[in-house]
């Protein structure tokens, strides 16, 4: 029976003084559990279970933002500024929560006199708690990987089971900044690669500092006509073991399945599904989005010909249709959680919502050019809380809508460079509520938070990208449908978030 309080000592890079870090950026942390009253780890075997790591915030406590904090973008004449597509103002745009004071983080720019104060408000945005996984070293020491979604002050919980939660300097608190803002201490941007291997039992948390590059695992697919092939591959629906993928100009619904083998994946060919192709019942004629319901073992095909939804079982046969005299041209399709089915109408601006049985519930957007619009829509992603993300592919940004259709915000702007689009197109949300779109005119795959900060791109230069569209996550992997290439890129994507809940 123990006694003693337990204590956890966290180390790593990230609490290291000053503690600020990097949204997006993936920090290992390591967790020592020791008796109270001794130096000595707590090594009584079969004792300790693993503990609960958490991260509480941006949280909501006042702040002073000053103006030497502020990043100084350098623009030229042609240039535009990083947030250009939202709503202008002469001061930085946020994002989803202000910057904290930066203490003692700049060295040069260092100076005696009174700063003067710009803003002192109360933030008053969302509360997140996300969990993360924590692996077992030994049997009082643990590790996990924290990142953070948003920039803001973030608290870091441990929660030890049957035990009081005590932690050395309780609470730990991190400030977590934007990349572009100068910083003491030396970082560089986390490429994709540096993303974690889960699935390979043999491969250590600590593979997190690794300079991998991409992590490009498999292409799937070539241009033709045959089983396997394909012509314009439009969108993903990616299941535990299999793969659908709507074959637009081959007019039909591609199958593969996906074996693990050891520490391999391999990729195989299951032909087509049985559909005829046409304008009867039950046949497609323009396949374009793709998209499962799991709880009845169906998937939905967006057919943009036929101007309807047509529901399928697992294998292909036909169950029933649906958006009869309501869509023009339904391109992208995505199942929230409540029984509700999502399609972006890509010729009229607009989405329309349905239910599971098909009935129709109604539609928001509408077409033009401000923020609040759409034009030439593609596909969206419905997040954890029930807002809609839509990719704009005419305006050159991602829109976001709440449950009941209200816009909210934008990102993106006409560009090369990062957080910029030239016709956006497929949409993915992680567990972590991170967005992911395909950047078809740019040829990659972005990253950002779910308030639209960017965080990084995904691409290889081993087989680089041509004209992304569709995108679907699964068991830690990124399915890509590569229209130009006419195949299915295959990623690493593993973010070791286990719960995301808002708080308040």
């Amino acid at each position: 029976m123990i006694q003693d309080p337990l204590i956890v000592e966290l180390s790593g890079k990230l609490l290291e003084n000053p503690k600020s870090g990097i949204v997006g950026q993936k920090y290992l942390i390591i967790l020592t559990i020791k008796n109270s009253k001794s130096d000595c780890r707590y090594t009584e075997p079969g004792m300790m279970e693993t503990p609960c790591v958490t991260i509480i915030g941006p949280l909501r406590e006042s702040f002073r933002l000053y103006e030497e904090d502020l990043p100084r973008p350098q623009l030229s004449d042609n240039s535009q500024p990083e947030n250009a597509g939202q709503s202008s103002s002469n001061s930085i745009n946020l994002m989803s929560c202000p910057l904290h004071r930066m203490a003692n983080n700049y060295s040069s720019n260092s100076s005696s006199r009174p700063r003067s104060e710009i803003i002192n408000k109360q933030l008053n945005k969302p509360i997140l708690q996300i969990t993360f996984t924590v692996r077992k070293l030994g049997n009082d020491i643990f590790e996990t990987i924290l990142s953070f979604p948003q920039i803001g002050r973030f608290e870091i919980n441990v929660l030890l089971p049957n035990n009081s939660p005590l932690i050395v300097g309780s609470p730990l608190k991190v400030d977590i900044f934007h990349s572009t803002i100068p910083r003491t201490i030396p970082t560089r941007k986390k490429s994709f690669g540096d993303l974690l291997r889960s699935s390979s039992p043999q491969t250590s948390l600590k593979d997190v500092d690794a300079e991998d590059g991409v992590d490009f695992i498999s292409r799937i697919g070539c241009r033709g006509r045959a089983k396997g092939q394909f012509s314009n591959p439009q969108d993903i629906a990616a299941l535990s073991g299999r793969i659908l993928a709507t074959d637009s100009n081959n007019q039909c619904i591609q199958v593969f399945n996906i074996k693990k083998n050891d520490h391999d994946l391999q990729f195989g060919s299951l032909g087509r599904l049985p559909i005829d192709r046409g304008r009867h019942l039950g046949q497609i004629q323009r396949p374009t989005g793709i998209a499962s319901v799991p709880e009845k073992e169906q998937f939905i095909v967006a057919d943009y010909e036929n101007r309807w939804m047509s529901v399928f079982e697992a294998k292909g046969q036909f169950a029933f249709r649906f958006g009869m005299g309501k869509l023009l041209g339904p391109k992208g399709v995505s199942v929230d959680g409540k029984g509700k089915i999502y399609v972006v109408d890509n010729k009229a601006s607009a989405i329309c919502v349905f239910l599971t049985n098909g009935r129709f519930v109604g539609r928001f957007g509408s077409r033009g050019v401000g923020e609040d619009h759409l034009a030439g829509p593609h596909f969206i992603g419905i997040n954890s809380f029930g807002h809609s993300v839509v990719s704009d592919f005419h305006n050159h940004a991602v829109k976001v809508f709440d449950t009941t259709g209200q816009f909210l915000y934008s990102f993106g702007c006409n560009g090369e460079g990062d957080g910029q689009f030239n016709a956006p197109t497929g949409i993915a949300i992680d567990p972590f509520d991170n967005i992911l779109v395909g950047d078809w005119g740019n040829s990659r795959v972005q990253v950002f938070d779910r308030q639209g900060t960017f965080l990084q791109c995904i691409n290889s230069s081993s087989d680089p990208l041509y004209g992304p569209q569709g995108l679907s996550l699964c068991d830690g992997m990124l399915y890509v449908a590569d229209s130009g290439n006419h195949c299915i890129k295959v990623y690493k994507y593993d973010n070791f978030v286990t719960n995301v809940l808002q708080v308040e």
